[in-house]
């Protein structure tokens, strides 16, 4: 019953739990591209930093996408993949994200930098949102 008091109160809990771990990841990667940038500028290897801005925000748009997935799990059926969302909106934003990442291992003169099209973060971001949402049960 969706109207039970214990059901809303679970609910409630949950969502305090989710953003209250999205909050923590979130704070405790923020001072991870500092010591990146700090060890990539003592030997001059910038790959850790890229890995890090291409991943971090793929992370994201899971965690922003697990609780729809999650609550997809009880749910009887047969796994189904939309591979023509996870193309039309994934390749994009995948080529976006890749190209931004990559400005931080390239010369500051890259010329394929992207940012102004869209956002860096927002494209990992709606990438790694796209694809875990693209997974569903029918």
């Amino acid at each position: 019953m969706e109207n039970d008091p214990q059901t809303k109160m679970k609910r409630f809990i949950g969502y305090l739990a989710y953003i209250l771990v999205l909050g923590y990841l979130t704070s405790l990667a923020m001072s991870l591209p500092v010591s990146l940038k700090l060890k990539g500028t003592t030997d001059s290897d910038l790959t850790n930093l890229s890995i890090f801005y291409f991943v971090y925000p793929l992370i994201l748009g899971f965690l922003f996408a697990a609780p729809r997935f999650i609550r997809m799990l009880k749910y009887e059926g047969i796994w189904h993949f939309d591979l023509v969302k996870c193309l039309a909106i994934g390749i994009p934003t995948f080529i976006w994200n890749v190209n931004n990442s990559l400005f931080w291992v390239t010369s500051a003169n890259y010329p394929l930098k992207m940012s102004w099209l869209m956002p860096y973060p927002l494209s990992g971001i709606v990438l790694g949102f796209i694809l875990l949402d693209s997974v569903k049960k029918i």
